[in-house]
């Protein structure tokens, strides 16, 4: 091969190289931008803000302070279909009173459920704070009236909810300091201790002051107790929140 032959093979052999090397440039690019597209999976899937907006909807619903199911029946009163007992709800405790003396339970919620204005729960109930415990299953329905009726077996029978259009609580231990702390009369504060008694414990005749006034000066408010007379020793506050005018907690 004459010197002018090499040349030419030579640059043929060059041009050869380019040519392939183009082409696997130009394959990997292809591969690349296959492999950097927009997968046709994720296109579908929301955003993350689409799809945290129902786990705030849930957590703000969880938060919901409000009171249901069950726990909304504490500080209720009840009297048995016989007209024999009464119970009394608490947070803690089920309180039934009967001719043959004062029973309490100690409870824990396990579950619930309800359905069309009914509720089941089941509750893990003691004779003592820490006794042994035992299942108690109660059902309440509720009649067309707004009536409500509760049956459980640990109870006794079945109890319906008491409702007293007015109540009146005299306070066993008046005291003057008291009214003048608050600068209300004693009828204002039986007034108030009616109203809740009316709606939370309809047998309550007596409420027992503790003794204590409690002050915010920044506020401007004061704030008071006393425990009614009822079967669960129902606690009431009562609070002046600087507006001049009574209510209850």
């Amino acid at each position: 091969m004459d010197r002018k032959t090499k040349i030419i093979a030579v640059l043929a052999a060059g041009a050869l190289a380019i040519l392939v090397g183009s082409s696997v440039a130009r394959c990997t690019l292809a591969q690349d931008g296959g492999e950097a597209g927009p997968d046709p999976v994720s296109q579908e899937q929301a955003s993350p803000q689409e799809t945290g907006r129902g786990d705030e909807e849930e957590d703000a619903g969880a938060a919901d302070g409000a009171p249901k199911g069950f726990s909304a029946l504490a500080g209720s009163s009840w009297t048995s279909e016989d007209g024999g007992s009464s119970l009394s709800i608490t947070p803690t405790n089920l309180v039934v009173t009967s001719p043959e003396g004062t029973t309490v339970l100690y409870y824990a919620l396990d579950e619930e459920s309800s359905a069309d204005g009914s509720l089941s729960a089941t509750l893990s109930v003691s004779q003592t704070v820490n006794g042994p415990q035992q299942l108690a299953v109660l059902f309440v329905t509720s009649g067309p009236d707004g009536s409500q009726r509760i049956v459980c077996d640990e109870l006794g029978g079945a109890f319906v909810r008491d409702v007293a259009e007015e109540a009146h609580v005299s306070i066993g231990n008046p005291d003057e300091a008291l009214f003048d702390a608050f600068g209300h009369t004693r009828d204002e504060f039986e007034a108030v201790l009616g109203e809740f008694a009316k709606g939370a414990s309809p047998h309550a005749t007596e409420a027992t002051w503790d003794g204590e006034v409690w002050l915010d000066f920044n506020a401007g408010t004061k704030l008071t107790n006393f425990t009614l007379d009822d079967a669960a020793n129902t606690p009431v506050t009562v609070v002046d929140d600087g507006s001049g005018e009574l209510t209850f907690r």
